[in-house]
């Protein structure tokens, strides 16, 4: 029986997952709406986005970010994430971000 891989948490990102975190939730602050692509970050990592989707989806799972898209594929803070990242505002306010940021207006 193969052991399970553990899930990524978190407190415990490191290396490219870390990086992509912090550049959505920069780009919240910054109010930059026109962040972030897969092939940004391939871009960025010097990669493929074929070989990213391994991080991209251990970030899915953890319930952090969102891909989506058809042409282009957009990778999307969620609420889980904006609110780990300032745990004083209520679900409610950063579910406003999270709206405001995916249609590029912020109030």
């Amino acid at each position: 029986m193969a052991k399970k891989k553990p899930k990524l948490k978190f407190e415990a990102l490191k290396g490219r997952a870390q990086d992509i975190v912090m550049r959505l939730t920069n780009s919240i602050a910054l109010q930059n709406e026109d962040c972030c692509t897969v092939e940004d970050f391939a871009d960025e990592f010097k990669t493929t986005p074929g070989r990213l989707r391994a991080t991209l989806k251990g970030l899915e799972e953890v319930g952090l970010t969102i891909t989506s898209g058809d042409v282009t594929e957009f990778v999307k803070p969620t609420v889980k994430l904006v609110f780990h990242q300032d745990h004083r505002l209520s679900e409610d306010q950063a579910e406003k971000l999270i709206r405001q940021y995916k249609r590029g207006r912020y109030e």
